[in-house]
């Protein structure tokens, strides 16, 4: 356990900071996973180089934009990990709630929600990850559980984890009715979740809506180039067609990092 001064101004950071954990902002992904990455991604890029300026040494030059699209592979990844994380301490929060109304300490509701969730999720689940390290911490390193709480809530940096983290924290400092507190936070917070459910299943088809769009200007030049290739000519060999050409692709690219960003996770 590795001890620090906590800041000043953060009620809830005690002085606790965990050795190992995920980090649930960062996304690494392994060495075959990122060579599939790097291909794919430079593939594309050169394929939509040539596609918009019929020229060999473009489509090498823009494989490099394999770069940037590692970079939002792992973003999308580690949103991805953190929905599924919200998603399995939904179950976490039911269990708590309860284990604590039946008149159980919050640390002795921690062990008996994770043998609850290992019959629901396999033990690499995230949650169950994160249930064993916090069970282990309160247990063998006698750290108190409303500080393995914090820190599980600082990691995951989700809304609804911070909240129920920091609630717990403040009710076990003051001595409010535990149980109580955790059944109506747990609650509110499921309402919030099933929410934020509901709400990416009705922008699911708007996601997929902005990627056809985004497809069908380099579907429609794929089409012209196979079906009236002297049509395009103009756009190849004139310094105003290759002009044109580059800003079609700066915003064709804008638009489809714009509509990402639109459709995103923004929680």
């Amino acid at each position: 356990m590795i001890r620090k001064p906590v800041s000043v101004g953060d009620e809830f950071a005690g002085d606790y900071v965990p050795e190992r954990g995920i980090n649930y902002d960062l996304y690494e992904p392994g060495l075959l996973e990122s060579v599939l990455i790097f291909s794919i991604g430079g593939g594309l890029s050169a394929g939509a180089a040539f596609l918009f300026y019929n020229h060999l040494w473009a489509a090498l030059c823009f494989s490099a934009g394999a770069l940037p699209i590692r970079v939002l592979y792992c973003r999308y990844r580690a949103e991805k990990r953190r929905w599924q994380l919200r998603e399995q301490f939904r179950d976490l929060l039911y269990s708590l709630s309860a284990s604590t109304a039946s008149g159980r300490q919050l640390d002795h509701a921690l062990e008996e929600a994770r043998e609850n969730l290992r019959l629901i999720y396999p033990e690499k689940a995230l949650i169950c990850m994160e249930l064993r390290r916090m069970t282990l911490e309160v247990r063998e390193s006698r750290v108190p559980v409303d500080q393995v709480l914090v820190s599980f809530g600082k990691r995951s940096r989700i809304e609804e984890i911070l909240r129920f983290s920091r609630i717990c924290s403040l009710c076990r400092r003051m001595g409010g009715d535990m149980p109580w507190v955790i059944g109506r936070t747990a609650d509110l917070l499921v309402e919030g979740i099933d929410l934020r459910r509901e709400l990416r299943v009705l922008t699911a088809q708007k996601r997929m809506e902005s990627v056809l769009l985004t497809l069908m200007p380099l579907m429609v030049l794929l089409f012209l180039r196979l079906t009236a290739f002297d049509y395009l000519s103009v756009m190849y060999e004139t310094v105003v067609g290759r002009i044109c050409m580059t800003g079609a692709l700066i915003g064709l690219t804008a638009a489809g990092l714009w509509s990402l960003w639109l459709t995103g996770d923004k929680g």
